[in-house]
């Protein structure tokens, strides 16, 4: 009962934070949704986030793909002896069909992109995976977060690449779906 009181009282000292900044990007659903999904299997980030990607919020989409990922990756590493064609598989497959949309909607949002990896990071100090915890093996967990803050830093220092190859590639996109279109009414 003391540990709730505590808890609520820091998330009433952290709503300002919250609602400045980030909390413009990702609302308490996100984080709610990412709480619930630190006690079950990672692959539970994948499924939220293709939910709210599909309700609009790609955003809290992004949020949670990306904790998913660091969640998953870090459970495959420290699980080496998993058989290749289960959860290892399985997150390949999940980081490709809903991160294949959520990282193109970011990469044509650079800064929001930014701030939903910084959010990713902060949520990773204060919060524990419950399902697997980090203390479990350090050093794996340690370097995947390694590999996230590493693509952080990378599209830091390559926004304006980011930026036209997107734009360059929703263009090609454009064009196609034209293409396609002309086809069927022929």
């Amino acid at each position: 009962m003391k540990r709730a009181i505590l808890l609520t009282i820091i998330l009433l000292a952290c709503l300002p934070i919250i609602s400045s900044g980030q909390g413009k990007l990702l609302g308490k659903q996100v984080y709610d949704t990412a709480a619930a999904c630190e006690k079950d299997h990672p692959a539970g980030f994948y499924s939220s986030a293709a939910s709210f990607y599909a309700k609009g919020d790609k955003y809290g989409a992004g949020f949670l793909f990306y904790l998913g990922q660091l969640r998953y990756r870090y459970y495959c590493a420290a699980n080496a002896n998993l058989p290749p064609d289960g959860d290892r598989a399985i997150m390949a497959s999940l980081n490709s069909t809903v991160g294949e949309e959520i990282n193109f909607y970011l990469g044509g949002h650079v800064e929001e992109y930014l701030q939903v990896v910084d959010a990713v990071l902060a949520w990773n100090k204060t919060h524990e995976f419950e399902f697997f915890p980090k203390t479990k093996d350090p050093k794996d967990a340690k370097e995947i977060l390694d590999g996230l803050v590493e693509l952080r830093t990378y599209v830091a220092g390559h926004k304006k690449e980011i930026t036209a190859q997107h734009k360059e590639t929703e263009e090609m996109l454009k064009k196609y779906e034209q293409s396609q279109q002309q086809d069927s009414t022929k």
